[in-house]
């Protein structure tokens, strides 16, 4: 994965006729084009609403001090991004155009990220849907059922667990579209919201993890990464906290209290708070915040700087993954691990939700079940 984020990444570049890339933010990259004799030029790419891929060319860049013109670049194209965002060309009224409107009240509610998400969504599944075309004050609740029909495919000879998975993620873009329409209901653009409120969900699809990575395959997850330690480091953080992978990579030193042992956890799906770190993890952090300036990534990404989406270390834990024999691995398995591995201990669930930033309800739900331990629990308790 290439990097030029950093003045000593860049120098190492070769000269090619294609941009180095480095991903930003998903659909979005910076460029930089290294060429014999001239100087370097800088280019934005993104993945539009429609899947098309847009550039902006920003030149050279001499007149910007060489250690800021990423840093620049980067605020270039989060604008950039944000314009082509709310370039969709819709009929006022229509469910396409409430689409558009809800991912504008999320941009100014919830942040540019859950608008981003919600505007790739949108044009995954609405815009270029027949549906989008239709009023919403003509909207019925065929047309809603038969745009959710059309979500759930798989073959034939699908296994229950896969047709199950299909239904689940219909449910969660079908609650997409109803929070937009129930949006712009509240504006009046429907006199009802009969029509999609009488569409239910699936029932029966949400399903457990099946992967539990034993202490053996933990320990083999870390030694297989014994050469990339950045990804090391980051995995080991999550293993030990159970935090999820975008929570460790947004940490910065200065909210590590190596005394008291507490970091905060910034904000995410969760408000962002502050926790309690096992003396492990201390030492971890601690390690990695050697040296390092208040502002800078706690776990930084190769090059120096912050791990910036999934499409940066998703890849890796493939490879790492594959490496030890679990080719399906991913990020959240990590997480996954590190809670089930708390209940085996048999630490108090209310200890477990505070570290690992999730609901009581949550960890009994999904975690635990899956350790021998708890089989071994149940063996010793004298029934008969």
């Amino acid at each position: 994965m290439t990097f030029i984020d950093t003045v000593r990444a860049r120098a190492a570049l070769k000269p090619r006729k294609d941009p180095h890339w480095q991903v930003v933010a998903k659909g979005l990259a910076i460029g930089l084009r290294v060429m014999e004799g001239a100087a370097p030029t800088w280019t934005i790419r993104y993945r539009n609403a429609t899947g098309k891929q847009v550039y902006k060319p920003l030149g050279n860049l001499l007149e910007i001090l060489e250690t800021k013109r990423f840093d620049y670049c980067h605020g270039l194209a989060l604008k950039f991004m944000q314009e082509q965002q709310r370039r969709v060309d819709t009929v006022p009224g229509t469910v396409a155009a409430a689409c558009a409107a809800y991912v504008e009240d999320r941009r100014e509610k919830k942040g540019e990220r859950a608008a981003h998400d919600a505007s790739r969504r949108y044009a995954r599944l609405v815009y270029a849907h027949s549906i989008g075309a239709i009023m919403v004050a003509d909207l019925t609740a065929r047309d809603v059922e038969q745009w959710r029909s059309a979500l759930v495919k798989f073959a034939p000879d699908a296994s229950e667990d896969k047709m199950r998975r299909a239904r689940e993620t219909a449910n969660r873009n079908m609650t997409m579209l109803r929070s937009a329409l129930n949006y712009v209901y509240k504006h009046d653009w429907a006199a009802t919201p009969r029509a999609w409120a009488a569409v239910e969900q699936y029932e029966n699809t949400t399903g457990r993890r099946t992967l539990f990575l034993t202490l053996e395959q933990r320990r083999a997850v870390v030694a297989a990464c014994a050469d990339q330690p950045e990804l090391r480091a980051l995995v080991e953080a999550c293993l030990l906290t159970g935090l999820r992978v975008g929570q460790v990579a947004k940490m910065t030193r200065g909210r590590f209290d190596e005394a008291r042992g507490t970091v905060e956890v910034p904000k995410g799906k969760t408000k962002a708070a502050p926790i309690t770190l096992p003396s492990a993890a201390v030492k971890l952090f601690a390690q990695q915040c050697r040296d390092k300036t208040p502002a800078a990534p706690i776990f930084h990404a190769p090059g120096g700087g912050f791990w910036n989406s999934s499409n940066q270390w998703n890849p890796l834990i493939k490879r790492v993954g594959k490496a030890i024999g679990v080719p399906t691995l991913c990020a959240y398995d990590f997480r996954h691990a590190a809670i089930s591995a708390m209940i085996e201990a048999a630490i108090d669930v209310y200890s477990i939700a505070e570290l690992c930033q999730t609901g009581i309800e949550q960890i009994r739900k999904h975690y635990g079940h899956l350790s021998p331990a708890v089989r071994e629990k149940y063996d010793r308790a004298a029934v008969l």
